[in-house]
């Protein structure tokens, strides 16, 4: 079984978390925002 650990985002994980989140923003009426965050 493979094991699962949670750990707080740091400033290097920025990038690869505003891949996740940008196409919820541009192409879902998912989130409130209208532009994706920079």
């Amino acid at each position: 079984m493979m094991s699962v650990s949670v750990r707080l985002a740091t400033l290097e994980d920025a990038e690869a978390l505003l891949a996740i989140y940008a196409p919820y923003v541009t192409d879902t009426a998912v989130t409130f925002d209208y532009e994706v965050p920079t």
